[in-house]
């Protein structure tokens, strides 16, 4: 299922309402742009649940729900939102509003009443299932942000970040949570490779707002940035409770110039050494 433009004129909205969404098998529901035209936006709101799971019998493709700008567009991408009260994307599935071309993505924004679970990764071991808001590689536009509301996210293997691996900006990441877990090497990042073109727009940073936050078994908080004179984005944590366990850990890195700042406002911190 999906809406797109691969000329000059602007693609449609695709929007869904429904009790409940099942995007299983490699299925693929996507609105984008592949020319000079805008891409439309996909609304997808789900009163109980939204299901995004698994790949082809191939493994070649996962299933998935998408947004953005192909390779050689020039027109920008629309805005993925999804309402629901239990979110799931799991076995290397994909939520995802990138640019691959010369305009910009629109912003991923997710909320769910109940719950977000985000869980393993794709059968050969490759895809890990994400939510994922960026500019692909070879891009000159500007990546969204990636914006999460809800009561429980559990990141369990899978991933969920923003990141320009292009010229363009790279988004935000934005999370307002009751609890947050992450486990088995599940990962929240930020990810730039791209000279901030807006010193009053930061880009690449990490903003959580929880009650609390636990980390266990490698589980990660990462901004990272790579290149001459690229600035990594700063991590701001404000949570009643930070818990980090067996090797897991939150960093801020450059590779080439200077990384961002860690800010962590909270009541308790266990586990975590400084």
């Amino acid at each position: 299922m999906f809406t797109s433009s691969s000329g000059s004129g602007d693609a449609g909205d695709l929007t869904i309402n429904t009790q409940e969404l099942f995007v299983r098998d490699g299925a693929d529901i996507n609105a984008g742009t592949l020319g000079g035209g805008n891409g439309g936006n996909l609304n997808v709101t789900a009163s109980e649940t939204i299901e995004v799971i698994g790949e082809t019998a191939n493994g070649e493709v996962g299933s998935s729900l998408l947004a953005g700008n192909e390779i050689g567009s020039t027109g920008d991408g629309g805005d993925l939102t999804i309402n629901t009260a239990r979110l799931v994307v799991r076995d290397g599935a994909l939520v995802d509003a990138s640019t691959f071309g010369q305009g910009k993505s629109g912003n991923l924004n997710v909320t769910a009443s109940e719950k977000i679970e985000v869980i393993g990764k794709s059968a050969d071991g490759i895809f890990l299932s994400g939510l994922f808001a960026g500019a692909g590689r070879g891009s000159t536009g500007n990546a969204g942000d990636l914006n999460i509301n809800t009561n429980i996210l559990q990141i369990n293997q899978g991933s969920v970040s923003v990141e320009s691996r292009g010229t363009g900006n790279g988004g935000n990441l934005n999370i307002n949570v009751n609890s947050l877990g992450l486990d088995n090497n599940g990962s929240i990042g930020a990810t730039t490779r791209s000279v901030n073109k807006d010193p009053n727009n930061p880009q690449a940073n990490i903003n959580i707002n929880s009650r609390d936050l636990i980390l266990r078994n490698g589980s990660k908080i990462r901004a990272n940035a790579q290149g001459q004179d690229v600035i990594g984005g700063n991590i701001n944590i404000d949570t009643g409770v930070l818990a980090g366990f067996e090797n897991s850990n939150i960093t801020d890195n450059s590779q080439d110039f200077r990384g961002g700042n860690v800010r962590i406002g909270t009541q308790g911190i266990f586990g975590m050494q400084f």
